[in-house]
This record gives structure tokens, C-alpha cells and sequence, in this order.
């Protein structure tokens, strides 16, 4: 099921008890995008974030943070 926000933020994916839930992707307008699991309606289990930049975590995720085993790939391959 897809759905789009005023904000042009959008969400694809599956649901349950009307949040998001299972596998899905989220789009923000900013440019942003998450593609990974979901549980009532937060980023649970495994998931990619990509940010604007270009900068990306591949990992784990819990209650909406990002948790446990992860890798951060940075565009210009530096942290400040």
C-alpha cells in the first residue's frame, strides 16, 4: 500500500493495525529515503537510511534508532 503526506513525504510498503509494519520504504521530500523493516510504525530489524548527501547506514535498527551491527558509507569517506 503506498501513501503520501501534504509534507511530500511518502510511504510504500506493508501495514498492520494501520501502521507501517513489515518491509517498506519511506521517502522524505528532503531527499531522504529508509528501505528496511518496520514494527508499529518505527524502523525495526534491518534497514538502509540514505540521507540527502549521499551518505548511507546499512544495519541494524531498534524502536527507530539506529542499534547493534551497522555500516556508514560517507560520500567524501570522512567523519567530522
Amino acid at each position: 500500500m503506498s501513501v503520501a503526506w501534504s509534507s511530500g513525504d511518502r510511504y510504500e510498503g506493508s501495514w498492520k493495525n494501520d501502521k507501517k509494519h513489515g518491509h517498506g520504504t519511506y521517502c522524505w521530500a528532503s531527499g531522504g529515503k529508509y528501505v528496511g523493516e518496520w514494527a508499529d510504525y518505527v524502523r525495526q530489524g534491518q534497514g538502509v537510511l540514505t540521507w540527502p548527501s549521499g551518505d548511507r547506514y546499512e544495519g541494524s535498527w531498534t524502536n527507530d534508532r539506529m542499534h547493534g551491527h551497522g555500516t556508514l558509507y560517507l560520500v567524501n569517506g570522512s567523519i567530522e
